[in-house]
């Protein structure tokens, strides 16, 4: 059996290896692997197809492990990134890059030691010297510590020099990037008898306080442990106190995952009921829905166009489908966040540039689980995530520049590439603007899209009166 890969390196074609027999009712398309690629570096690559054709006149390479039980790449996602690849002309390897979060992408770190040889009677640079030094005090070093600790910005040409005298010698260390945060947390030890609790606190008034608040923790919480960071909080009892009660085997203390995502919210309202002229173009769209797959909500600043979203979204959850609401900036994704949250509660997902890398990692396999987020707010590389059940792509303020990616490659736009991503999956988008692109109007208006106009503003608001004047006389 061989496998074609995706490498996360600027190459258009994918790369075939022979897959180990142990693998072949593991693997799948959509599972990551590690590959060897060039003459010593090991990478992450994306399985996109499994077959029986060997590649003629090139000896293949075996993949070097599997990571996944599961795929975390779907195949709509994999159809998305070849759109991409070839619309903005752009490599696979790439696309990959900008898709999956870093620390799901493992690879291998040159790493250097010294020899175990003779002593070696070369003369030495000075930065030669500082790199001999560093090494006989740690061991061994990855090259970008030793960059890093020793200050040498171009280090390369002093590795080499080094290994030609045979004095350091180089390796390739493989080491998953995502750790699982874990806390400290405390549970009464199971195995102790209630009988002899009151004995081994003894005249411990403190202990014996404690105890009881974390009793009470527990009872309220219903929960059989609770992190001691909590208990630090609810009781303000010193760490001392509690140490002392782990150190009687009264109470357990063990190390336990948690989430990096920020805590659940709960909801608090219902969706505010609609005007009159938004209830008109709320079913409008409904109705456009029905024939066309994009339609352009076309409304006054003021108008209400948020409302109309949140209760677009509420017909996808009572559907059982999820929605994604792009916005083109972070900023105003903090300010949408708060009145998404009161009426959808933990349903929601925020998925943007400004979220690190462990959180970041950890939406995408919060995507892949059984309880998925069934909103997701977030940037253009919301578009990315494994969504199971996609049915509307909310792309708000859809005229703004900050859509296009313009900085590194792949350089797309995620208006568009969200109404491609919606046609893979079965889903609706919705464009929703003020002022719209040209583009998108146009589209409108020959009939390509749907076109819902609102021209009022939200309880009758008045529109800005606009004046025309002739500034001539003023610059004399």
């Amino acid at each position: 059996m061989f496998a074609d890969v995706i490498l996360p390196l600027p190459l258009s074609n994918t790369f075939t290896y022979a897959v180990p027999t142990k693998m072949h009712n593991k693997i799948g398309k959509g599972f990551r692997v590690i590959v060897p690629f060039g003459k010593r570096k090991y990478y992450t690559a994306i399985v996109v197809a499994l077959h029986e054709k060997k590649p003629k006149s090139v000896e293949t390479k075996e993949i070097y492990s599997l990571i996944d039980h599961h795929p975390i790449v779907n195949d709509c996602q994999l159809k998305l990134w070849e759109w991409i690849s070839f619309y903005y002309l752009s490599s696979l390897g790439d696309v990959y890059k900008a898709a999956v979060p870093a620390k799901l992408r493992i690879e291998s770190e040159t790493c250097v030691e010294l020899k175990k040889t003779e002593e070696n009677n070369f003369p030495l640079t000075p930065t030669e010297k500082k790199i001999t030094a560093y090494l006989q005090d740690k061991g061994a070093a990855k090259i970008s510590e030793l960059e890093k600790n020793l200050q040498i910005s171009n280090i390369f040409p002093h590795i080499y020099g080094l290994t030609e005298k045979g004095i350091i010698t180089t390796y390739e260390k493989i080491e998953r990037k995502f750790k699982p945060k874990t806390e400290k947390f405390i549970s009464i030890n199971p195995e102790i008898d209630k009988k002899d609790i009151p004995a081994l606190i003894g005249r411990a008034k403190k202990q014996q306080v404690l105890f009881e608040q974390i009793i009470s923790l527990l009872s309220q919480k219903n929960t059989p442990c609770i992190s001691r960071e909590e208990i630090r909080k609810e009781t303000k009892a010193s760490p001392a106190v509690l140490d002392g009660l782990i150190k009687k085997n009264i109470l357990r203390q063990f190390p336990k995952e948690v989430s990096r995502i920020a805590p659940e919210v709960k909801a608090t309202r219902k969706p505010f009921p609609l005007s009159e002229y938004q209830q008109q173009a709320f079913d409008e769209i409904c109705n456009c829905f029905t024939n066309k797959n994009t339609c352009l909500l076309y409304g006054v600043t003021s108008s209400g166009k948020t409302e109309i979203y949140i209760h677009l979204i509420e017909k996808m959850l009572q559907e059982g489908k999820q929605t994604l609401y792009l916005v083109p900036e972070i900023a105003l994704t903090t300010q949408l966040t708060q009145r998404l949250q009161d009426v959808f509660g933990d349903k929601l997902g925020i998925y943007h540039s400004k979220i690190n890398d462990n959180e970041r990692t950890e939406i995408w396999q919060k995507m892949l689980s059984e309880d998925p987020y069934e909103i997701i707010i977030g940037v253009r590389s919301s578009l990315f995530l494994p969504f199971h059940q996609l049915g509307l792509i909310i792309v708000d303020e859809e005229h703004e520049s900050s859509y296009k990616q313009q900085q590194v490659a792949p350089r797309y736009h995620a208006r568009d590439t969200a109404i491609v991503l919606a046609h893979l999956v079965g889903a609706k988008t919705l464009l929703g603007s003020a002022t719209p692109a040209i583009e998108s109007f146009y589209n409108a208006k020959r009939g390509k899209y749907g076109l819902v106009t609102l021209t009022r503003r939200f309880e009758e608001v008045l529109m800005p009166e606009i004046i025309i004047e002739n500034t001539k006389e003023l610059r004399r």
